[in-house]
């Protein structure tokens, strides 16, 4: 015979499981040390915008970190023309073409950034890329969310 405590341990019990097994759907696993050569990428994205994932994984001391290749088209935007923000804080290196950075939404900056030159992309900060050239434009982007930031997971 079922008893009162003993339906609230299984309700409680079921409850807990299912909390579990959806946190490890959400929770990646942590990343070590790492080496990704070029050639293990894949390209994903078509037409004017691709890029490539070397990395997009939670570390001991990030609750995530991203790495990737992305290349525009001559005139192509990776995302909205209109200025926008994010949560996390990324720097971009510019490994090829020239890459139009929109700072601000505002009064906005726009910096012509040509290879080997570098923006930091704080946390909410208002941006938009482009690229005004005529030939493709690569750059890297590493992004990375920490304990404390507005991006923070609450588990």
């Amino acid at each position: 015979m079922l008893t009162r405590r003993m339906l609230v341990f299984a309700a409680g019990s079921t409850i807990a499981l299912a909390g579990t097994a959806a946190l490890a759907g959400v929770a990646k696993e942590l990343m070590g040390t790492r080496v990704v050569h070029w050639s293990e990428t894949k390209p994903a994205g078509s037409g004017d915008v691709t890029w490539r994932v070397y990395f997009d994984a939670p570390t001991s001391t990030l609750l995530n970190l991203g790495l990737r290749a992305t290349t525009l088209a001559p005139g192509a935007t990776p995302h909205p023309v209109r200025p926008h923000s994010r949560p996390i804080e990324s720097v971009l290196i510019v490994k090829e073409g020239t890459l139009e950075v929109t700072l601000g939404d505002t009064n906005p900056k726009v910096v012509r950034l040509e290879p080997g030159s570098a923006v930091f992309l704080s946390s909410n900060q208002w941006h938009a890329l482009r690229n005004p050239g005529k030939a493709p434009a690569t750059y890297y982007e590493v992004d990375w969310i920490s304990p404390g930031m507005n991006g923070e997971r609450q588990f």
